[in-house]
């Protein structure tokens, strides 16, 4: 068996990513970065999509976009939301009205600003519990199931 069949690699180059930040950041806010760092691997890997970016930040309002990648000929926009084992929340909960409406305004800054006018978006949640063990969860187009489309 060689090296890399026992090791990986990935963790310590999430830890390398988040090293260049300058100030200390809150528990929470390392729970969900570790969260989209499990997202992303998982998403790539699992499901086979590119990532094209990550925590997109709209330049004029307070709008973030956590992932989006190319399934595809689909522009997929997903959320991720982790939570620890100890929460009893379900994370698909906290994807709210207004959530979709924040996440549908800086998907449309992002396709404009990309130029990716033409091609078809489908919004993704994915889920990620963080205990004794890590868990990714995959919930497609959830926003159509719920009767509602942000963009």
């Amino acid at each position: 068996m060689s090296f890399a069949s026992h090791f990986s690699i990935a963790p310590l180059l999430d830890l390398m990513r988040h090293a260049g930040r300058k100030r200390r950041e809150a528990p929470h806010m390392v729970l969900a970065r570790r969260g989209e760092d499990l997202a992303h691997r998982f998403v790539e890997r699992e499901m086979g999509w590119q990532v094209v970016a990550r925590n997109y930040r709209h330049p004029m309002r307070k709008l973030e976009i956590d992932m989006v990648a190319v399934d595809g000929e689909t522009l997929v926009i997903a959320e991720v939301k982790t939570r620890s084992s100890g929460e009893v929340s379900d994370p698909l909960r906290a994807v709210d009205r207004e959530k979709i409406w924040h996440i549908g305004h800086g998907a449309r800054a992002w396709i404009a600003r990309a130029e990716m006018l033409e091609m078809a978006v489908r919004f993704d949640v994915l889920t990620v519990i963080i205990g004794d063990t890590e868990k990714v969860e995959y919930h497609r187009d959830v926003y159509a199931l719920a009767g509602r489309t942000p963009v």
